[in-house]
């Protein structure tokens, strides 16, 4: 009953060890440092070893490894979803950079042209913190 009773918990914490992975994926939608055949070799070892106690009849041991066997196929539909995906992630986030870049340089600009537009603007402003330092002192 105990052996039971562990294999049960082996199976849910094998279940649950892959769901950081999942959330991380899903929310990054990229597999860029995630082996497929990894993934594809551990569904492999799990239908092996669902036969094995399907010929033994330890059904504890089928149902108490189902949560990872199904979390498994997730991932390894995950990864050939996203899997093309890591470039356009990567040109999206060089594009944004780009834009961004090109923003900052307007605002520079801006500030440039608005400052050339009005010379003595500058000259209040030293003066005014000249003002202010004197008076502290």
């Amino acid at each position: 009953m105990i052996a039971k009773i562990l294999f049960i918990v082996s199976g849910i914490v094998w279940g649950i060890e892959l769901i950081p992975q999942i959330i991380k994926t899903v929310k990054r939608k990229s597999v860029k440092d995630v082996s497929l055949m990894m993934f594809v070799m551990c569904e492999t070892a799990y239908m092996i070893y669902f036969v094995a106690a399907y010929l033994i009849r330890e059904y504890v041991l089928i149902i108490a490894h189902i949560p990872s066997a199904v979390l498994l196929a997730v991932m390894i539909c995950l990864v050939i979803k996203y899997r093309g995906n890591d470039d356009k992630v990567q040109k999206r986030k060089s594009r944004l950079s780009r834009s961004s870049r090109r923003r900052v340089k307007k605002r520079v600009n801006k500030s440039n042209s608005s400052s050339r537009s009005r010379p003595h603007s500058n000259r209040r402003s030293i003066r005014s913190s000249n003002r202010k330092r004197k008076v502290k002192v």
